[in-house]
């Protein structure tokens, strides 16, 4: 699939799950109130002030509650597991950014059976990709309601929530095939890694998986202690039986 410039360049700013590390980033503590912990909806409210008052003075110590070790630019599946798993060191101040607002006050961001009243909102990005050749030259509605995309019909999602799109609570393995073509894409001994029998071993750390009577799988392939725990549906209609079976 194709993606216009237009539509990347946003895309790029809304900073999806790329991440900077920046190591002993001080930022100076003024005498001003500034919320320390939590969420907040005003970025001014985060770090120092860019013009302080003349009368204003700064004293930087060793234990300056505003100095962090890593910032992660944004809050989708990806940067919400890394900030996660970082700030399990007590000795790491994370800070973890994302665009829009945090979302907590929208109750129809709290059911994930909810998610696609948010689509087309005006928590949504609005953005299309160019025409498809395989979709009869359509414009596919990309729904951005900020970071990590997922597939639905006509619909690219994609949340500006913290979580991102893995708030509908919905999850699938790529194919395997997309894994490999990434590790084929450059010489670079690195890329290698991305291949599917080398990075489903990712998939296995952070899930146990419960299985289905109705829907057999390779067991072996899934993993057994991770903290999320997943699963097929325990309730389906019986189109969802004859839909596997295609």
């Amino acid at each position: 699939m194709s993606i216009s410039q237009e539509t990347r360049n946003i895309a790029l700013k809304a900073a999806g799950a790329a991440v900077i590390a920046i190591a002993a980033t001080h930022l100076y503590q003024s005498l001003e109130g500034i919320v320390k912990k939590g969420l907040v909806d005003d970025p001014e409210q985060v770090g120092k002030l860019a013009m302080p008052d003349a009368q204003t003075k700064y004293e930087a110590t060793d234990e300056d509650p505003f100095a962090y070790d890593f910032i992660i630019i944004g809050g989708g599946t990806a940067g919400s597991v890394l900030a996660s798993r970082l700030s399990e060191r007590p000795d790491f101040k994370v800070l973890l950014l994302e665009a829009g607002s945090s979302g907590i006050a929208l109750p129809i961001s709290k059911v994930p059976a909810a998610y696609g009243q948010i689509m087309r909102s005006k928590h949504d990005w609005h953005l299309h990709t160019t025409p498809q050749a395989g979709c009869n030259n359509r414009e596919l509605f990309w729904t951005r309601v900020y970071p990590s995309l997922t597939a639905l019909n006509d619909t690219w999602t994609s949340d500006p929530f913290l979580g991102s799109s893995s708030n509908a609570m919905m999850f699938h393995y790529g194919a395997a095939s997309d894994y490999d073509e990434w590790a084929s894409a450059t010489d670079e001994p690195e890329c290698k890694e991305w291949a599917f029998d080398q990075f489903h071993q990712y998939f296995q750390k952070f899930e146990t998986f419960h299985p289905h009577p109705d829907f057999p799988v390779d067991e072996s392939k899934r993993g057994k202690q991770g903290p999320v725990q997943v699963s097929f549906l325990t309730t389906y209609g019986g189109v969802d039986c004859k839909l596997t079976r295609c």
